[in-house]
């Protein structure tokens, strides 16, 4: 469960097993491979965090960006946002918030070698490369919604962002 002190009161009140619910949109898109929608749901939860989980909050959406300039073959931002993502979630424990920080970080830093150590001829990548954000187990409700594609229009509705 989220620390109670990690989030202002208006996080708080959208939250589904104790996670925000912009936090689980932002994993649905991110494994849906849309890395930029990704990070515009994420930053709102980042804006209402503190702390370690606002640390947290800002080195997944820089991964995320990270790929989305990758797949895009934008190797300086990439690169850019590899550094600093790795920065941010490297001293977090291998579970976070109920994502499995540890396996994606087991498949990410080495994945971006080549991008920091500025490897001649880099070639972007696929969405599909990226590795998936995997979470521990949910309630069941928490649980169905996550594995929603994305796309699928039966889905439930996203928050609206002002």
């Amino acid at each position: 469960m989220s620390d109670p002190n990690a989030f202002t009161d208006e996080m708080r009140d959208m939250e589904l097993d104790g996670l925000p619910r912009l936090y689980l949109d932002g994993l649905r898109w991110y494994n849906g491979k849309d890395f930029f929608l990704c990070h515009e749901l994420l930053e709102e939860v980042w804006r209402h965090s503190v702390g370690e989980h606002a640390e947290f909050y800002q080195g997944l959406i820089q991964a995320s960006v990270c790929y989305y300039h990758w797949c895009n073959a934008n190797f300086d931002g990439a690169m850019r946002l590899a550094k600093e993502a790795l920065r941010r979630l490297s001293p977090l424990p291998r579970e976070f918030e109920r994502l499995q920080l540890g396996e994606f970080m087991d498949v990410f830093v080495p994945q971006i070698q080549p991008l920091i150590a500025g490897a001649p001829g880099l070639k972007p990548i696929t969405p599909d490369d990226a590795p998936k954000w995997n979470l521990t187990p949910l309630d069941s409700e928490a649980q169905k919604f996550i594995h929603l594609d994305p796309y699928d229009p039966d889905a439930p509705p996203m928050i609206e962002i002002d």
